[in-house]
């Protein structure tokens, strides 16, 4: 194993983490700003299911909604 090897290994590994905690974020602003579960699991089979990058477009999108519906 090279050194180039251990380090893609370990960028790969802080990757998936950092991806995980920053979706975990996500949904859990989108649960407290909806004030329902059904917001966050919508958008999750959103994106499991679609193929391209619509389902981040609509991710992205409920996200400033609810940001700037929740705004004093």
């Amino acid at each position: 194993m090279t050194n180039a090897d251990v380090f893609q290994l370990l960028l790969a590994m802080v990757s998936e983490v950092g991806g995980g905690v920053l979706i975990g974020w996500y949904f859990i602003v989108l649960q407290e700003r909806s004030k329902t579960i059904w917001i966050p699991v919508l958008i999750h089979a959103i994106l499991d299911y679609t193929v391209g990058i619509i389902g981040v477009v609509v991710a992205a999108v409920t996200l400033i909604y609810f940001l700037d519906k929740t705004k004093p």
